[in-house]
């Protein structure tokens, strides 16, 4: 029996990474009887850490730290989306600059 497994690169990893929607995300595997797709809530942001986490131990321990780089961008972006949500916009950036 032959087994195919495709290699994703880190550009593929992260653009997966970074479409995925705010509120919800779709599986493909997760579809009902009738065919519809059920949206799969989208992990809270510590739960994200505790994944990467685990994916970081399992790669190590299958890996020689080749995906070390793509495990860094991913907890960057993660960070980096908690940096976002947590900026307080000053209370001019609500009210359009006349000019």
């Amino acid at each position: 029996m032959m087994c195919v497994r495709t290699i994703m690169t880190e550009k593929e990893i992260m653009e997966i990474v970074q479409n995925q929607n705010d509120s919800t995300y779709v599986d493909s595997d997760n579809e009902s009887e009738n065919g519809i797709s059920d949206a799969v809530p989208v992990p809270s942001t510590s739960e994200m850490r505790k994944i990467i986490k685990s994916m970081r131990r399992y790669l190590n321990a299958q890996s020689n730290g080749e995906m070390d780089k793509t495990m860094d961008d991913l907890e960057q972006f993660v960070d980096n989306v908690v940096l976002k949500r947590t900026f307080q916009k000053k209370i001019s950036d609500f009210f359009p600059k006349k000019q």
